[in-house]
């Protein structure tokens, strides 16, 4: 091996590992939040409903536990509850995550 094939392995490589670290830091910062994923199994007790990126540093999420929904926000800091014992019907989701969301904009 000469050097010339050295380098342009090491160049390569070096490429190849920028493109990778490129590629997770686009996608930690423009992925859809998407984290948790849904079993499809219907007798669990728990899991998240939906999820809703308000900005970088914030999240809600919406979870269910025995038919009953609790919206919570995270953050990089803290949790915090900003509804539990939400009823699980389909109008009461909507209204619900329209108010909070209007609220924690403003």
């Amino acid at each position: 091996m000469d050097i010339t094939s050295i380098l342009t392995s090491a160049f390569a490589l070096l490429f190849v590992l920028s493109l990778i670290f490129i590629i997770s830091i686009l996608l930690r910062k423009y992925g859809s939040g998407r984290v948790f994923i849904d079993n499809p199994d219907k007798n669990k007790r728990l899991s998240v409903k939906d999820t809703l990126i308000i900005d970088s540093k914030r999240k809600l999420v919406l979870i269910s536990r025995d038919n009953v929904e609790h919206l919570i926000l995270l953050s990089h800091e803290k949790e915090t509850i900003i509804e539990s014992d939400i009823e699980n019907t389909e109008v009461n989701q909507e209204i619900v995550s329209d108010v909070v969301v209007e609220d924690i904009k403003e």
